[in-house]
């Protein structure tokens, strides 16, 4: 993922999800996650250089666990996602 310019909007100018739309769900959760892998490696670079035991240090970890728990949550709604898909395209 380039990461130089995280202000751009790809995934929302191209990906319009119509209910029951698991590949604009599984592209947005993929852009989403790409998002939340980059907040966490530029907080654990950053991390590097904090003082073990100071404030910094303390905040990157915050926002490492929030990257980590935010990235579950996308994980389980795409799974959400896929199973419902399954689910409406079995026959009744």
């Amino acid at each position: 993922m380039d990461t130089s310019d995280l202000s751009r909007t790809d995934a929302s100018d191209d990906v319009s999800p119509e209910p029951g739309d698991w590949k604009a769900v599984s592209r947005l959760t993929h852009d989403i996650n790409n998002y939340l892998g980059a907040i966490a490696g530029f907080a654990e670079m950053l991390s590097e250089d904090a003082p073990p035991d100071s404030h910094m240090m303390s905040d990157l970890r915050k926002v490492q666990d929030a990257a980590r728990h935010a990235s579950a949550l996308v994980d389980a709604l795409s799974d959400y996602a896929r199973r419902s898909q399954a689910a409406s395209a079995e026959p009744t």
